[in-house]
């Protein structure tokens, strides 16, 4: 489930200042919890850091938080883990968010517990 357009410009292309130029705030997007549901996220620098699996929304309607599956491979030893909303922005034309985190940081984050049931 990749993005189409990133796949077809190499998927590990830098994010430009161009792009980022055109990027809009995560507070900007309306419905963000199905907005955001299929976006990919990378670093500024191209580099894939995971896929969303949630969206905390307030009740403002704007997005607080991103909840992660980071650090795997093909879904293998991932762990998920949330992100504040701040820490992004998004690519409509890419569907992308990209963080200013780097891997490290977002190593770092304490990983969710697996929810029950």
């Amino acid at each position: 489930k990749g993005n189409e357009i990133d796949e077809a410009i190499g998927p590990n292309r830098p994010v430009t200042e161009k792009e980022l130029n055109s990027s809009i705030s995560l507070d900007a997007i309306n419905n963000p919890a199905q907005a955001l549901a299929t976006a990919q996220i990378k670093n500024r620098q191209g580099q894939a850091i995971g896929t969303v699996s949630a969206v905390d929304v307030a009740p403002d309607g704007k997005a607080e938080a991103i909840h992660a599956d980071v650090g795997g491979f093909l879904g293998i030893g991932n762990h998920r883990v949330a992100i504040r909303a701040g820490n992004f922005v998004y690519l409509k034309s890419r569907d992308l968010l990209v963080t200013t985190m780097t891997k490290d940081q977002i190593k770092a984050l304490h990983a969710e517990l697996p929810p029950h049931g």
